[in-house]
């Protein structure tokens, strides 16, 4: 009988055990599934936040480039008419008795090796820039064959005085142009003469905010920079910009530039390739930056129909890196890539991160609207 209560017990102990264990096997899997959810939960709303704060870093950046010049001011443009004449006579150039008396030339706008606003003309097959004042409102000087010539005004005609030559600057009347190439008007590019030709090379910076987007990288971080997906090509084609943008280029040239000095710089660039579902395929490009320039430029053959593609900058340095990427074509033309259209009087911000979850990649996206005053010449459609 002692034997019989013995093994009851031992019975019921064991139920007891096994009925301990399988509440809480039960009590650690619902544990684990709420940590998961609240994980889940909280890389949710960290990854909402960056794409907030990304949007709103683009509307600044709207703002930005649409209010940081003085407004329009058209008193001045490129010579059309620079005559280079002998010191010894103020003869014509029709009489051609004695040799070449004079020689007639018409400048063009141009961007000089600092991006600044010059007329350019060609003397004796070499290349001559006419400078602006510091305000664009006027000549300042002549650089030509590595020497700057001063500008000075006689009886309303600008001229300048080369050797035993004598440079006549005419007909430099108001050519439509903002004469700082920063109207802050709204507009995605600058006229010429009329509505439909345009400067080459030459846009004003009102439209900077679609060709560059910004942000910032903490020491030690991995952070996805710039996403290439169908939903941002469709926009940035729907959006109709006045100039290139990604979808229309195979193979582009990308920029990282590290904004602000930093002693050394040391971070690594990756460019993953993804199938629609966002299934990863492979590792395009790995390159590592650890030098005292922060710059690096890649080009990369794209198959836009059939991948989706993420760019990752992993931060190995101490700093925090403030950072512009920006894209250009095989003519170094800069393209749109960041799909923001102002309609409205609104700004329609399209922003997407992708992050890495235990091997497996997952891509938020959201559309965000700010209320503004700033308009446009001509509005696009997102």
């Amino acid at each position: 009988m002692k034997q019989q209560k013995t093994a009851s017990v031992l019975v019921y102990v064991l139920i007891l055990v096994n009925v301990a264990l399988v509440i809480g096997y039960m009590i650690f899997s619902n544990t684990e599934r709420l940590n998961n959810s609240i994980s889940t939960a909280t890389i949710a709303a960290d990854i909402e936040q960056k794409l907030e704060e990304k949007a709103l870093l683009s509307k600044k950046s709207v703002e930005y480039y649409n209010h940081n010049g003085g407004g329009f001011t058209d008193q001045i443009g490129c010579p059309k008419k620079i005559t280079v004449q002998s010191e010894q006579t103020e003869e014509s150039e029709s009489d051609q008795s004695e040799g070449n008396i004079s020689e007639e030339f018409s400048s063009i706008l141009k961007k000089n090796a600092e991006w600044k606003p010059i007329c350019e003309f060609f003397y004796n097959n070499q290349k001559a820039e006419i400078r602006f004042n510091s305000d664009f409102t006027q000549f300042e000087n002549i650089f030509i064959d590595n020497r700057e010539l001063a500008i000075y005004q006689n009886n309303g005609i600008f001229q300048v005085n080369m050797w035993d030559k004598r440079i006549k600057l005419e007909e430099f009347w108001p050519d439509r142009l903002d004469d700082n190439l920063n109207d802050d008007n709204g507009s995605k590019y600058i006229f010429l003469q009329g509505e439909n030709q345009k400067y080459p090379w030459i846009t004003d910076d009102d439209a900077d905010f679609v060709k560059n987007i910004f942000w910032n990288i903490q020491s030690g971080k991995t952070e996805n920079i710039f996403t290439i997906d169908s939903k941002i090509l469709q926009k940035l084609k729907k959006n109709n910009y006045d100039f290139p943008s990604l979808e229309s280029v195979q193979k582009p040239t990308f920029t990282i530039e590290i904004l602000w000095e930093h002693e050394n710089y040391d971070y690594t660039i990756k460019v993953l390739t993804f199938d629609k579902n966002m299934k990863f395929i492979r590792t395009e490009l790995t390159q590592t930056i650890n030098s005292k320039v922060g710059t690096l430029h890649f080009s990369k053959n794209l198959n836009y129909e059939t991948y989706d593609y993420a760019f990752f900058i992993k931060n190995n340095s101490t700093n925090t890196y403030s950072y512009k990427i920006f894209a250009t074509d095989t003519e170094w033309n800069s393209l749109a890539i960041n799909p923001i259209a102002i309609k409205n009087k609104e700004i329609e911000v399209y922003v997407s991160h992708i992050f890495q979850n235990a091997g497996t990649y997952k891509k938020y996206d959201d559309i965000f609207r700010f209320p503004t005053e700033l308009t446009v010449s001509q509005s696009v459609e997102n």
